[in-house]
């Protein structure tokens, strides 16, 4: 039997009523066009579970990249109409995750920028490995973030922190982004799934 290729980019399997959701498009995990739509295909279908799960965890394949966004420049070759469907795809799928029914835990390692960190920021909670590398960085192509943002990282970041985080295009590191609020926690590199896998049994837990 063939494989399904939008099944290809994102795996997902439940484990003790924790779904655990990965991407797989390497080698940095891009959130392009078809791995959005398979991202949005499995948190509907999460949705269809309703007495099967407790908490999920978002994460991704490899060691280099939790996600990034598709370079937007690319979208310069497509027709309008082209444009405004992979756009309306973006929103969708941070929808999807902000209003999933469960706790939604991000598992970050590598490079998280762009619409990768739109989508970290739509979870519920972030961890990240200590190494990690974090910013909204479409801002330096001159390309506007496609989602609300503003809205959900003025949400998360610490009163003080200056929006230059958000509108400048910076990249920051995992221990300033824990400090302006960013990411909930530091975990060191190789342990980020475990630690989030931990926290998502004491949700199970306390749910029971």
């Amino acid at each position: 039997m063939l494989e399904n290729p939008a099944q290809s980019l994102v795996k997902h399997e439940t484990r003790d009523h924790i779904a655990i959701i990965s991407v797989d498009n390497p080698p940095m995990n891009v959130l392009d066009f078809p791995t959005k739509l398979a991202l949005l295909d499995v948190f509907r279908d999460l949705e269809e579970r309703e007495y099967d799960i407790e908490v999920v965890i978002l994460t991704s394949s490899g060691n280099r990249s939790f996600m990034i966004g598709e370079d937007h420049r690319s979208l310069l070759v497509f027709q309008p109409e082209m444009v405004t469907q992979r756009l309306r795809a973006s929103h969708a799928l941070f929808a999807a995750i902000a209003k999933c029914t469960w706790p939604v835990i991000a598992a970050i390692h590598g490079y998280c920028l762009g619409e990768g960190l739109e989508l970290a920021i739509s979870c519920d909670v972030r961890y990240a490995s200590e190494t990690a590398v974090i910013g909204f960085s479409g801002v330096n192509l001159s390309t506007p973030c496609v989602n609300n943002k503003t809205i959900h990282a003025q949400n998360c970041i610490n009163a003080g922190h200056p929006n230059k985080i958000l509108d400048s295009g910076i990249i920051i590191s995992t221990g300033e982004a824990l400090l302006c609020g960013l990411i909930d926690r530091a975990v060191p590199d190789g342990q980020v799934l475990q630690a989030a896998l931990e926290l998502a049994r004491t949700i199970v837990k306390h749910a029971a």
